[in-house]
């Protein structure tokens, strides 16, 4: 027996618009119970307070309402409060609701109490930059964060110019686990011991600076010989952080597809030494082996 398509199809629709006129309805009763449950509360609100359906009027002109003559001026309240708006305007902080100002992005006097909202098992965080695209795009990596799981992600992006060459870069969405598991596999400990020994740390910033031949590496970084530079420039020539500028003979440059990684892990190095809300100390004990290798 032959399906017939054709009516499964109308069945089809009709079920979708049964549903729409469902979620429509449900919507307008909630609607409906959310105007119920302001206009309660609007009616029980003492004289001098400010409506919220009717921002810059004060309720029944009863004593204590907003004076012409004091324009921003509600009884019972804090001027400073409705600070950035119309000063004919009453604020609606009392009701809960946010001041009237764009989307996500939190006035000066609020940048540490920024609005959000809790997601289950992510708070969103919102209006944490004045830039609003910055602040769309961390409530971006909120929104992914509980959907996908995980511990979180990161976005960055840059570009760095230096002697005609440059670099730009741009990563969305980086899952922070993967980035653990650096650290978790070695890969990360190795990468640092690889740059972070003193000397070899300077050779790299000089040639990340501008290319640099052997001999002028010796005078820049202070050393005694090409021997040393030679010594120190063999693990980094190793892990394809820098290479021989074909073009110059001789000359070294740094490997463009690894500037960026240079930049940002002195970047989160900058995070760390940032004294804004705490001191650390590090100048802690150097590893014996880091010791012999300067």
């Amino acid at each position: 027996m032959e399906r017939n398509y054709g009516m499964e199809i109308d069945a089809l629709k009709e079920q979708v618009e049964n549903l729409q006129e469902t979620i429509t309805s449900q919507i307008e009763q909630i609607s409906r119970m959310l105007q119920e449950t302001l206009s309660g509360k609007d009616s029980d609100q003492e004289p001098g307070k400010c409506s919220d359906r009717e921002p810059g009027k004060c309720s029944d002109r009863k004593p204590g309402k907003c004076s012409d003559r004091e324009p921003g001026k509600c009884s019972d309240r804090n001027p400073d409060k409705d600070s950035g708006k119309d000063p004919d305007k009453c604020s609606s902080r009392e009701s809960g609701q946010r001041p009237d100002r764009e989307p996500n992005q939190c006035s000066n006097k609020e940048k540490s109490k920024c609005s959000g909202k809790n997601l289950g098992r992510v708070y969103l965080m919102q209006g944490m930059h004045p830039d609003k695209r910055l602040s769309d795009l961390m409530e971006e990596l909120c929104y992914k964060t509980q959907e996908r799981g995980g511990s979180g992600l990161i976005a960055y992006l840059g570009v760095y110019t230096s002697d005609n060459r440059q670099s730009n870069w741009i990563r969305s969405s980086v899952p922070t686990e993967d980035l653990l598991a650096l650290a978790e596999s070695g890969i990360a400990g190795r990468v640092l011991a690889c740059i972070g020994n003193t000397t070899r740390l300077s050779i790299l910033l000089e040639i990340l600076r501008g290319p640099k031949t052997v001999s002028m590496l010796v005078e820049k970084c202070g050393l005694g010989s090409t021997g040393q530079v030679y010594h120190h420039m063999k693990p980094l020539l190793a892990a394809d952080l820098i290479a021989e500028d074909e073009h110059q003979k001789g000359t070294y440059v740094v490997q463009s597809h690894r500037v960026q990684g240079i930049i940002m892990l002195l970047a989160g190095i900058s995070d760390m030494v940032d004294e804004t809300y705490t001191q650390g100390n590090w100048d802690g004990e150097i590893d014996s082996d880091m010791k012999s290798e300067d």
